[in-house]
């Protein structure tokens, strides 16, 4: 019941017309998400700005990793691109050792997420890691 009312707090507080919501003690469980580093054109990015890019990124890994497939070796992803004022994600860049069509294919699902609004109305520049261990140990 309390997780239900957490959901719909949540929920509500994303969709309607102000900044959103802010995560400031996001535990992050999915080893999967590595270290996110945020450049900010005036001031470093609050710790809750990266919370919530990570946060966002963890309800879409799963759709990620499909893209990957199965993975034969340790493979880390690096993620580089921009949310804009509004939130939009833009800009996608998607390196690491990872063949043109899976690296298409995650970039798609990039381009596509809604972030929280910078704090302070002003673009982020963003590099994240992702990794990904091989299925063979």
């Amino acid at each position: 019941m309390i997780r239900l009312l957490l959901i719909i707090f949540l929920i509500s507080c994303s969709s309607s017309s102000h900044k959103g919501f802010v995560i400031n003690n996001f535990k992050l469980k999915d080893k999967r998400i590595g270290k996110t580093t945020v450049f900010q054109n005036k001031e470093d990015s609050h710790k809750s700005e990266i919370n919530n890019i990570k946060y966002s990124l963890t309800e879409k890994i799963d759709e990620i990793q499909k893209c990957i497939g199965s993975v034969g070796m340790d493979r880390t992803i690096h993620l580089d691109f921009k949310i804009n004022k509004l939130g939009n994600s833009e800009e996608v860049r998607v390196s690491g050792i990872i063949k043109e069509k899976k690296a298409n294919c995650i970039s798609n699902i990039i381009s596509k997420m809604k972030f929280q609004k910078p704090l302070l109305l002003m673009p982020l520049r963003v590099h994240q890691l992702l990794y990904f261990k091989s299925k063979i140990n």
